[in-house]
């Protein structure tokens, strides 16, 4: 909580990770273990994702923007752990 309330850390970016990498699987069974809840994730077409989000207001352009940040992500590009949360927090993640 420190962390979230020093003014010394506002305006800053920090890559916080856990301390091991986690597949969208993985993460979803421990967010439902968490909250106590079944959880469910489901792919959709990049055509209706665009439909979607440009239905809720994004723009075309952020449409295609959260779809190449996506496909970022499934080529491996947050494959990778930080020590930010052991610095920021002085303990392990």
């Amino acid at each position: 909580m420190r962390i979230l309330l020093d003014p010394a850390t506002r305006g800053q970016h920090y890559d916080l990770t856990g301390p091991e990498l986690l597949s969208w699987p993985d993460a979803i069974r421990l967010l439902a273990a968490e909250i106590g809840e079944p959880v469910t994730f489901q792919t959709t077409s990049e055509t209706e994702l665009i439909s979607r989000l440009t239905g809720t207001g994004a723009s075309p352009g952020q449409a295609e923007l959260l779809i190449a940040r996506e496909r970022a992500l499934q080529a491996g590009e947050n494959e990778r752990l930080t020590g930010e949360i052991q610095r920021l927090a002085g303990h392990d993640p």
